[in-house]
C-alpha cells in the first residue's frame, strides 16, 4: 500500500472501531433494551461484557507489539480482522 493510503486507512479503522465500541450504547436508550426486555442492570452487565475483551487483550497485544513491531503487528491485525468477520457471519 503506498504511503498516502496509509492514513486514511487507519482513519477509517479507528472509526470502526469506535463505532464498533459505542453501538452499544446508542441501541440500549433508543428501543433495544425494551425489545428484549433488558433491565438497566442486564444492560450495564451486558455493556461492560463488550469492554472487558478489549481489557483482556489489550495486554497481549502489546506485547506481540513489542515484539513483532509496530509495523508488523498493525498490518497483521488490519488484514485479519476483515478475514475474521467474514468467517464469524458465515457460522
Amino acid at each position: 500500500m503506498p504511503r498516502t493510503l496509509i492514513l486514511p486507512y487507519l482513519c477509517l479503522l479507528y472509526f470502526i472501531n469506535y463505532l464498533d465500541r459505542v453501538n452499544i450504547g446508542f441501541a440500549g436508550p433508543n428501543g433495544m433494551s425494551e425489545e428484549l426486555k433488558l433491565s438497566a442492570t442486564v444492560f450495564g452487565f451486558a455493556s461492560g461484557v463488550f469492554f472487558i475483551g478489549y481489557l483482556i487483550l489489550e495486554v497481549p497485544s502489546n506485547l506481540a507489539l513489542h515484539k513483532f513491531g509496530a509495523r508488523r503487528w498493525i498490518a497483521r491485525s488490519a488484514a485479519r480482522w476483515p478475514a475474521h468477520r467474514r468467517r464469524r457471519t458465515q457460522l
